[in-house]
């Protein structure tokens, strides 16, 4: 599996009411952004939850948008060089970045 995290104004704690939350996906080698834009987009298409959800594959940073419960999220992807994503990751560790495209 893979784990959430927030970034942005939200992780600094100074967003406004209505300001998106800003969050990344991470997942470990063995899935790549045609799985996120495939695979992971169709369940968030099945989340009752989810509402308005696009892809935009093409940008300069691929991301997913999508409202959730009615907060606008902003969702990126990131593989790490990792077989599979501990629970107590923090992306904290430089050491991370290695390996990397």
């Amino acid at each position: 599996g893979g784990k959430i995290f927030t970034f942005g104004s939200y992780r600094l704690g100074v967003h406004t009411r209505g300001a998106d939350i800003d969050t990344l996906l991470v997942a470990p080698r063995h899935i790549d952004i045609a799985d996120f834009f495939s695979t992971f987009h169709a369940i968030l298409e099945d989340h009752p939850s989810v509402t308005e959800l696009r892809s935009i594959e093409e940008a300069f940073v691929p991301v997913m948008k999508f409202q959730f419960k009615g907060i606008e999220i902003d969702l990126l992807f990131a593989r790490l060089a990792l077989q599979s994503i501990p629970d107590n990751l923090t992306l904290g560790d430089v050491d991370l970045l290695k390996n990397l495209d």
